[in-house]
């Protein structure tokens, strides 16, 4: 394989991280939307994906309910329970922080290829933890798929 072909897939890698997980998010909430009327939700831009013609926004995916509204935020990583300080942007935290302070919810979720187990960490797990170069998400639970997550966590009396 020629240099330029290693860096094409290197940056195809890149640009694809993320994408698998992200569909699943989409996938459950398009059926959590079919089975609750007061439940709406939207796929935010990604900045990656625009190569930096729309701005970095807060969250993956934005839900409102009545007296209830946050956003998701998808990390998809090759490591059975380790999520690393990069995979998240520090002009992002910064936003879902700003969220918090507003009110709303924001739900981190989080895919592990290596075992494709999901686990769904606490936002301020990681803000008690700001200065780790990566995070040991072992103590939290893991699910099979994000659907047994994103259920619960939004319509806990469901």
């Amino acid at each position: 394989m020629s240099l330029s072909h290693l860096e094409d897939l290197a940056r195809s890698e890149r640009a694809n991280r993320g994408k698998y997980a992200e569909g699943k998010v989409r996938e459950s909430l398009k059926v959590l939307g079919l089975g609750h009327k007061d439940f709406d939700w939207e796929r935010k831009h990604d900045a990656r994906a625009s190569r930096g013609r729309i701005p970095s926004q807060a969250g993956d995916f934005g839900y409102f309910m009545p007296r209830r509204h946050g956003l998701i935020e998808v990390k998809e990583v090759k490591h059975d329970f380790r999520l690393p300080k990069n995979n998240f942007d520090p002009e992002k935290w910064g936003r879902l922080t700003m969220r918090e302070w507003a009110g709303g919810e924001t739900l981190i979720l989080v895919y592990h290829t290596t075992t494709k187990l999901w686990r769904a960490p606490s936002f301020a797990f990681f803000l008690m933890r700001e200065k780790q170069p990566s995070w040991d998400l072992s103590e939290f639970p893991t699910f099979p798929k994000v659907s047994h997550i994103l259920g619960p966590l939004l319509f806990p009396a469901a």
